[in-house]
């Protein structure tokens, strides 16, 4: 059953009409939104939730392709840095090109370690 969004119009001018459903849900997120005003603001945050989580769990299965943009954790500096895959070693092992501000960029080899071990590299958070 598709949901038509009220806010657009038809090819001739005239405004799509929502369907039954589209109006049913309408009215049952008003009614939750006005017994607690922050439903909105839940919501947003756990679907926001849900899609990092969704996402890291995506890349933590994903092993990297040349090209993946990622991040290098620096020790030394104790930051993370973005980087490009450059070579895929055996497994999540990665030549990486690492780009640091105002520098000239280096190349390192290193595992994948979500935990931000020395020197080693990991999927760039979600917001």
């Amino acid at each position: 059953m598709e949901i038509l969004d009220p806010d657009l119009w038809n090819d001739d001018g005239t405004p799509k009409v929502p369907s039954q459903q589209y109006m049913r849900r309408l009215e049952e997120v008003q009614d939750l939104e006005a017994i607690d005003p922050e439903t909105a603001e839940k919501r947003a945050a756990e679907q926001a939730e849900a899609m990092r989580l969704y996402r890291a769990q995506s890349q933590m299965q994903t092993a990297p392709v040349i090209g993946d943009v990622v991040h290098f954790w620096d020790d030394e500096n104790a930051r993370c840095r973005a980087a490009i895959v450059m070579e895929i070693e055996v497994g999540h092992v990665a030549t990486l090109r690492v780009h640091v501000p105002h520098e000239a960029f280096q190349d390192w080899t290193c595992d994948h370690d979500e935990d931000k071990g020395q020197n080693t590299w990991h999927w760039a958070e979600t917001a």
